[in-house]
């Protein structure tokens, strides 16, 4: 940076005697590069729609279903001499966040996980964080034109991307939806083709050659036909380029800020033209979504505060302090309840 600023204007001596340390400072600043501190980055306006929904029917007879059925060895070795049951709790937050999705989500993910071994040191690679190869095959032939309309309706967070995702269709715009999981990914991709959609899957089980294929196609679109991509966090969310879209939606939501941020940047960055960027979060009230909610807008007005990254990439959720803490983060007991 100081090689760069002293050959635009080589009478600039304003940073020669800047210690290591306070370069440190400055180039942290200058990376995050926030668009408060660096207006001119950008000639387009980025508007952020935070959008609630409630389960259904369906939904939450499945959710209050789980939870109470997770809970259980989770008392039971909270507090003895086993230790704390990380994996216990990390399993069922993320059922109840599947059941968010959808139900079939939850379905698919249990049906593959029949044989899995809870001791292996990659569960919360292959299974959790649904990372496995076999995570991106969605398998229910069920999804067709005659019922697309009752399966998109069991879920009021699909029905509600849709209702985007048709606006969008209607302007000619390109979107770009994220979701954590690979599985999640491949559902929408089927309803999507039943809803005339021609969309692209990008994610982690493609070879190198298949994922440039997608992009290119995504980008290089004469007439306009690919104007949907769906991408992982994890693949999608860093080092790509994709101005050729100014919608993005997060269709479900990760323990940290910082990784939201930085997959909506692969369309409100340098190059993007459009006049708006829209970006879609869509949560569920009353679950552990919405917990999720509530933490991210902390942890995001922490970073804004102090501008350094003050956590790691892929945050996992945080200890709980109690069984009724636990219990008041998913949505079964209330503020008031003292059992």
């Amino acid at each position: 940076m100081a090689q760069i600023l002293k050959y635009l204007n080589p009478a600039l001596k304003t940073f020669d005697n800047w210690s290591a340390e306070r370069w440190d400072r400055f180039n942290s600043i200058i990376l995050r590069r926030p668009r408060s501190i660096n207006p001119f980055y950008m000639n387009c306006k980025k508007q952020e729609h935070y959008i609630h929904v409630s389960l259904t029917p369906e939904q939450q007879r499945l959710y209050y279903q789980v939870a109470e059925e997770k809970m259980k060895p989770i008392k039971t070795k909270w507090g003895g001499e086993s230790a704390y049951p990380i994996t216990e709790i990390f399993e069922m937050l993320t059922r109840l966040k599947q059941i968010c999705n959808h139900p079939s989500h939850y379905e698919q993910a249990v049906k593959k996980a029949v044989n899995v071994d809870y001791n292996n040191d990659d569960i919360l690679e292959q299974v959790f964080l649904d990372e496995g190869e076999e995570s991106a095959n969605f398998e229910n032939e069920s999804i067709n034109a005659q019922n697309i309309k009752d399966f998109v309706g069991k879920s009021n967070k699909m029905i509600k991307m849709m209702e985007i995702l048709n606006e969008r269709r209607n302007r000619g715009e390109k979107t770009i939806i994220f979701t954590q999981y690979k599985m999640m990914g491949a559902i929408i991709e089927k309803v999507l083709e039943q809803q005339g959609f021609s969309p692209l899957f990008l994610n982690g089980s493609l070879e190198e050659g298949k994922r440039e294929k997608i992009l290119q196609d995504f980008k290089i679109d004469p007439h306009n036909q690919r104007l949907v991509l769906i991408t992982t966090v994890k693949v999608g969310g860093v080092g790509l380029n994709l101005f050729e879209a100014n919608n993005v939606i997060h269709y479900d939501q990760w323990w940290n800020p910082a990784v939201l941020d930085q997959a909506s940047d692969r369309v409100y960055r340098m190059g993007q033209e459009k006049n708006e960027v829209n970006i879609y979060i869509l949560y569920t009230e009353n679950t552990i979504e919405k917990r999720i909610y509530d933490i991210l807008q902390e942890k995001r007005k922490i970073a804004n505060d102090f501008l350094d990254p003050i956590e790691a990439k892929y945050a996992t959720p945080r200890k709980f302090d109690s069984i009724h803490d636990l219990e008041l983060a998913i949505g079964i007991k209330k503020k008031n309840d003292v059992s």
